[in-house]
């Protein structure tokens, strides 16, 4: 992970692993979203969110085709 944290939001999509927030160093919130590819072993920094968040629970759905995600 390329950066350490705890408690952060996590989901499974297409076989990839999704970190959202969380704590990191300092016991201090984070806006930082990253993805885990284990096909090749490598981590993806992706849009942080609008705000740092922690403790969250993380839900996907479908609706018309495409992917939904409620935080």
């Amino acid at each position: 992970m390329p950066e350490g944290k705890w408690e952060p939001g996590v989901v499974n999509l297409d076989n990839k692993l999704f970190l959202f927030g969380g704590y990191k160093s300092g016991v201090v919130s984070s806006k930082r979203s990253d993805v885990f590819d284990p096909t090749s072993g490598s981590w993806t920094s992706i849009q942080e969110l609008p705000s740092a968040i922690t403790h969250m629970n993380m839900v996907l759905g479908w609706a018309n085709g495409m992917v939904c995600r409620w935080i």
